[in-house]
């Protein structure tokens, strides 16, 4: 499940109020957090969690991390894929269906995405995309590979 945080607004006076409410309700009001300037070094993956089994022979896995998804390992893992981003929504959010058919979804700047693999050759699948998130985390870190 997905935190989010009700806008903080100071009201100080009428006109200030309506002001701030105003700036709160706006999609890029002063509480949305710039994830694109978020720096991925030294994101660690910190979890794997199987979710459920899906219909049709899928699997649902949860990966988790140190520091919130930034966009250059939401690129990395839509590498060959199909990438559907929305970053004008509050919780920029994005879908992706990889080359070998995983689906992969998250919100930009939370600390965990979600992963469906398919039935078919899914072990492999699961190594290829995990290997995806670890290279991320060696160039993050400043490691040769």
């Amino acid at each position: 499940m997905i935190k989010t945080e009700e806008p903080r607004v100071t009201v100080t006076s009428a006109s200030s109020a309506a002001r701030a409410l105003e700036a709160a309700l706006q999609p890029d009001g002063p509480e949305r957090t710039d994830v694109s300037a978020k720096s991925e070094a030294g994101m660690a993956l910190v979890g794997v969690k199987k979710l459920e089994d899906c219909l049709g022979g899928g699997m649902l896995y949860e990966y988790r991390f140190d520091r919130g998804v930034g966009e250059a390992l939401m690129h990395r893992m839509a590498s060959g894929g199909r990438l559907d981003y929305h970053p004008e929504f509050l919780l920029p959010f994005y879908k992706i269906i990889t080359r070998d058919g995983l689906q992969v979804k998250g919100i930009l700047g939370e600390t965990s995405l979600e992963v469906v693999y398919p039935e078919t050759d899914r072990d492999r699948k699961k190594e290829a995309f995990e290997r995806i998130l670890q290279e991320g985390e060696g160039r993050a870190r400043g490691e040769n590979g």
